[in-house]
């Protein structure tokens, strides 16, 4: 709570004229200047005004006024969900074969009652942004969807933690965003956006990545495996830092480039790599062509079979793994686990030996 008033603090001066709603990922944070007796929906939770204040509820009844000349009224009326609604807005209904129009509805109604007019309150309200993402060749497309129970204000995005923003954007559509860091956090200025309880999808970014797509090998060296489908996967480079959201991943099929898959990506700081399941085209098998027991120590040779076009990297899991031989490029050597690159290469031999236990 502290935070949050803290944050408003720092914002408020620069739009003493406006609305201003702030989005986090699952609620929004609204700052409004309100009158005394002022009404407010039902799902906002009052955060703090600037004066004494309370809330009180009243309970309205429905009214309803008989109609003489039905026909006259109905001409002109759309029925929903029982109820007659004319162009001007009236309603009407039946209730015991006779027309009445409905002059006040069973409703709820809050008003917040303040005893310094008008004062600045905040509001949280109902709300959330996602990002998203559109990978094509190696360009990436950033978007924000948003959302906000308000229809129009000054919208603010505000990274929590788990899904930071850390790059800077530029012009995007007819938005102008700024970035500035405020309590360890960034947030993000969008201006002044129309029609928020309809959801709004803005287009960000667009940058250049480093992609490669491979297929995916992942072996226990001492047992043999049967044929199973490599898992294809992309590999993103970005010299801009990309928060979670979900991505939407186009590839080039019978000459077309196509959006095949769509999934959810974590913080990238730097580089990932992007599972996208098994592959129908590209399989593997795994040999054990020897496996000779020496002390705590066994010496495996085997040989790797691969179906399929294109490139294969390869992880052979084990422990202190040592003394390996292998027709295939070497790209890494941990202790336990090496990687191994091949290009449209069908056969690898691999030799190594590992600690039994």
């Amino acid at each position: 709570m502290k935070k949050i008033f803290l944050w408003i603090f720092f914002i408020l001066p620069l739009f003493l004229f406006s609305e201003v709603v702030l989005i986090y990922p699952n609620y929004g944070v609204l700052v409004k200047q309100i009158k005394n007796g002022e009404v407010i929906p039902s799902t906002w939770e009052v955060l703090g005004v600037e004066s004494s204040w309370y809330v009180k509820t009243y309970e309205y009844v429905e009214k309803v006024k008989l109609v003489e000349d039905e026909d006259f009224v109905l001409k002109d009326c759309e029925l929903r969900d029982g109820i007659f609604i004319s162009k001007d807005g009236k309603k009407y209904k039946f209730i015991n074969d006779r027309l009445f129009e409905i002059v006040q509805e069973n409703n709820e109604i809050r008003r917040i009652f303040i005893d310094s007019s008008p004062s600045t309150a905040t509001f949280t309200i109902d709300g959330g942004f996602q990002f998203f993402y559109i990978l094509k060749e190696n360009e990436m497309y950033q978007f924000l969807k948003l959302y906000a129970d308000i229809e129009e204000g000054f919208v603010i995005v505000v990274s929590e933690p788990e899904s930071s923003y850390y790059t800077t954007s530029t012009r995007a559509m007819l938005y102008e965003k700024e970035v500035y860091n405020v309590q360890g956090k960034k947030i993000f200025t969008l201006g002044n956006i129309k029609d928020l309880k309809k959801g709004k999808t803005i287009l960000m970014d667009k940058f250049s990545v480093e992609r490669k797509d491979y297929n995916f090998v992942s072996i226990n060296g001492f047992n043999s495996v049967d044929w199973q489908p490599c898992q294809r996967v992309v590999y993103v480079k970005s010299q801009k830092q990309i928060p979670s959201g979900q991505v939407q991943i186009w590839s080039s099929l019978s000459g077309k480039e196509v959006p095949i898959d769509t999934t959810i990506i974590k913080d990238v700081d730097e580089e990932t790599e992007i599972f996208l399941g098994p592959s129908w085209e590209n399989w593997y098998k795994w040999s054990i062509d020897s496996s000779v027991a020496f002390a705590n120590r066994r010496k495996i040779s085997a040989t790797l079979y691969l179906k399929g076009r294109g490139e294969y990297k390869i992880r052979i899991n084990g422990k202190n793994i040592n003394n390996l031989k292998t027709n295939a490029e070497i790209v890494e050597k941990k202790q336990d686990y090496v990687i191994l690159l091949s290009h449209n290469t069908q056969t690898i031999h691999i030799e190594y030996d590992e600690d039994r236990d």
